[in-house]
């Protein structure tokens, strides 16, 4: 059962902003494409590991400063 909001009460501020939230989602996708696509062009499974995080942290690094 919900408590009754009182007129005063502040809205929670959300864990984690909406921004943060689609630039990561957008690098882990990318980063896994960029994985997969590796290790299907016959890389070894650890360099395809390397190469979806370094693409992911990329993205990342890239969307933050294109989103500012």
């Amino acid at each position: 059962m919900k408590k009754p909001t009182h007129a005063g009460d502040a809205p929670q501020p959300a864990l984690l902003p909406s921004r943060t939230v689609l630039i990561g989602m957008t690098a882990v996708v990318l980063g896994g494409v960029v994985g997969l696509l590796s290790f299907a062009g016959g890389v070894s499974e650890p360099l395809s590991v390397v190469a979806g995080l370094g693409a992911a942290g990329t993205v990342f690094v890239a969307l933050h400063h294109l989103m500012e």
